[in-house]
């Protein structure tokens, strides 16, 4: 049983515009970056893979457009064997809640547990938040996350876990520090620097049972292949396979972003340098019979007071 205060201290970093780029997701990242530098042909196939994994909401937002603080939530997808067409849905592995302010310059990013019990959107039980993918797709997402908090999400994006181990695999691996020595899915990953392939990226990404730090540990790895992998995509390597990224991306990303926002992503809010992480902490994990066992299912229980405060610092981050 794990206990802690919240709200959880941030960590401040002045970024670069990569910096802040690379925080919003893997698509969106390779996208803007195509629009700031590379024109021609490119640019179509750009184009076309946003209309390809354009998936609308039942609400529209024009706060990209009017220049005013907007949000995302990022979403890595847990794929299950038939889910090839997106016929099943997996849970979201990853969650998190990115607040983009122009008028202060900022981006706030808040990762979600998975195994946090809520109420589910429109369902008459409350369950793990990243079910709210499996019941109902992005959009049952976005409610649940939009009622939790009392904030509107503006936009979404999501990754299939397989889609990064193909990315991973499309630049010739990914280079990452670890910081203790595991075993996972047969592989030993020992401690200090590695170079991983897509499928021991995926392996290393995903661990939890492992980790002294439960699901937290694991925010922490897939947050670290995450910026290793757009340090790979933006290199040379990258650029020369840019049509098989952007085939990878069309089959393993969905969106509402549009092409329209994203120009106005890249035009408008490229003066913001600080980015600020949180992670929603102050409740326990929660095992039958209060087992100490980390292979026996767990849930995170936290209360509606440390919830409205995470409300609340929402909102302040994106008063303008």
């Amino acid at each position: 049983m794990n206990k802690k205060k919240a709200p959880s201290k941030t960590k401040s970093k002045s970024k670069s515009k990569k910096g802040l780029l690379k925080k919003i997701l893997i698509p969106l990242l390779l996208l803007l970056l195509v629009i700031g530098g590379i024109a021609g042909y490119m640019y179509y196939k750009a184009a076309d893979t946003v209309d390809k994994i354009n998936e609308p909401l039942k609400t529209t937002s024009t706060k990209v457009v009017d220049e005013k603080p907007f949000t995302v939530l990022l979403m890595g997808i847990g794929t299950q064997p038939s889910n090839a067409k997106r016929q099943l849905r997996g849970a979201s592995d990853t969650m998190v809640l990115a607040t983009v302010n122009p008028s202060k310059n900022e981006m706030n990013l808040l990762s979600i547990p998975r195994d946090m019990i809520t109420p589910i959107s429109g369902e008459s039980k409350k369950g793990k938040i990243s079910t709210a993918y499996t019941i109902g797709g992005a959009q049952k997402s976005v409610d649940t996350v939009s009622d939790l908090f009392d904030v509107s999400i503006d936009h979404y994006v999501t990754l299939n876990m397989d889609g990064l181990e193909q990315l991973v695999d499309a630049v010739d691996g990914v280079t990452v520090k670890n910081t203790f020595e595991f075993t996972q899915d047969g592989f030993n990953f020992p401690k200090g620097s590695l170079t991983l392939s897509g499928e021991k990226a995926l392996s290393y990404s995903l661990m939890r049972y492992n980790d002294p730090n439960d699901d937290f540990g694991r925010q922490k790895r897939q947050r670290q292949t995450v910026d290793a992998l757009f340090v790979k995509l933006v290199s040379a390597k990258g650029l020369m396979n840019y049509n098989a990224i952007m085939d990878i991306i069309g089959e393993n990303v969905t969106t509402n972003i549009s092409m329209k926002e994203i120009f106005g992503i890249a035009k408008n809010y490229r003066n913001i340098k600080t980015v600020k992480q949180n992670t929603i902490e102050g409740g326990k994990i929660v095992r039958p019979n209060n087992s100490t066992d980390k292979r026996v299912p767990s849930t995170y229980v936290i209360s509606d007071k440390y919830i409205k405060e995470y409300s609340q610092l929402l909102k302040q981050q994106l008063a303008e």
